[in-house]
């Protein structure tokens, strides 16, 4: 295992990957006058934080469109990638402790991750951002984008076999390798629980290395065109490294890519990736 899962990643795409903290006032919650908080509508999701893994192995039943069929569209791009398989990195919602207390919760557990190594085919923009999060506000370089995370159905014990093709409310990610250019992060230690395992202390690492954006990703088919659009209220992820937490393999994945369920081999704790807001130049 290499010092680094980035540089790891990094040596199998063009460079690495996922993204970071809530927002505060993101987990949404009405105080009524008996200070009971109102009930949450089952169909209303927030954007989670995702605790990401490698992924170590795949078994079959994958099938990746054919070179030209999937257009993705972000706030930096519209292009063609080439998607490679087998997936590299796959994540859990997961809910945040913070060393106050204060806890931010999972709204939407059957929104898992599964991320594929991109390449464009040719240059993309990538202008220069000031991303915000609980952890600070810095200005970030994107690279070129390296990642496409998909909205996945996820169960540890069998095929999820579902009939719709993605759990509700998660968009479509694009990932691009980030460096620092001013400002700074200042990550707490904090307390991670996933399906995996937890409350489980992490040291966060203050160096982001990822920025994805939620992306309208279109499919042309034999039988027709698929658009898969953004969902309203989609935030940012930055996604730092973080140190190991509990892990349990394999799983079984199920979206667009994957069929009623492939297993999956689930590796080392990638990144904790936390909603932000992103704002150009």
């Amino acid at each position: 295992m290499p010092q680094s899962l980035w540089s790891r990643t990094r040596r199998l795409l063009p460079a690495a990957a996922v993204a970071v903290l809530a927002i505060t006032g993101t987990v949404a919650g009405v105080t009524a006058a008996s200070a009971s908080p109102a009930p949450r509508p089952a169909t209303t999701f927030t954007t989670d934080h995702q605790l990401c893994y490698t992924v170590t192995s795949a078994g079959p039943g994958i099938t990746i469109p054919p070179a030209g069929a999937v257009t993705l569209k972000n706030q930096f791009s519209s292009f063609k990638p080439a998607i490679s398989t087998p997936p590299v990195i796959h994540c859990n919602p997961v809910e945040k402790i913070l060393p106050t207390g204060q806890v931010v919760p999972i709204t939407n557990p059957a929104a898992h991750v599964l991320c594929f190594a991109i390449t464009p085919p040719k240059t993309q923009p990538a202008p220069l951002v000031t991303v915000t999060n609980q952890f600070g506000s810095a200005k970030l370089q994107p690279g070129q984008p390296n990642l496409l995370c998909l909205p996945t159905w996820k169960s540890l014990k069998a095929p999820p076999n579902k009939t719709k093709p993605q759990p509700p409310g998660l968009s479509h990610y694009t990932c691009y390798p980030v460096t620092v250019v001013s400002g700074a992060y200042k990550p707490p230690p904090v307390m991670l629980k996933d399906e995996f395992g937890g409350p489980t202390s992490v040291q966060v690492n203050p160096v982001p290395q990822e920025l994805c954006l939620p992306t309208q990703k279109t499919v042309v088919t034999p039988v027709g065109t698929k658009i898969y659009k953004i969902v309203p209220g989609a935030m940012h992820l930055l996604c730092f490294p973080v140190s190991q937490t509990p892990i349990k393999t394999p799983v079984f994945d199920q979206n667009q890519f994957t069929g009623p369920g492939t297993a999956i081999g689930i590796g080392r704790t990638f990144a904790l990736c936390v909603p932000s807001t992103k704002k150009i130049g």
